[in-house]
């Protein structure tokens, strides 16, 4: 038998944006217990989100999301 336990964790507290052309690096202050992050876009701030990103170590803070359209928002 398995068991797992879920753990509900604060969002991270500082999180910083640098854009480039056609790609963005997300940055973040570590979450103390977290195991991993998800990072989820949208082009509209009420829109419908999706995962683009799954990062299973712990450590990791920042992270490129490639191919993204060129003068478009993202949330």
């Amino acid at each position: 038998m398995v068991s797992a336990t879920t753990k509900k964790l604060s969002y991270p507290s500082k999180t910083q944006l640098q854009g480039y052309y056609k790609s963005i690096d997300v940055f973040w202050e570590p979450v103390t217990g977290a195991d991993g992050y998800q990072i989820y876009i949208s082009t509209s701030k009420n829109g419908k989100y999706k995962c683009v990103k799954n990062i299973t170590k712990q450590s990791s803070s920042s992270v490129t999301i490639k191919n993204l359209k060129n003068l478009t928002n993202y949330y």
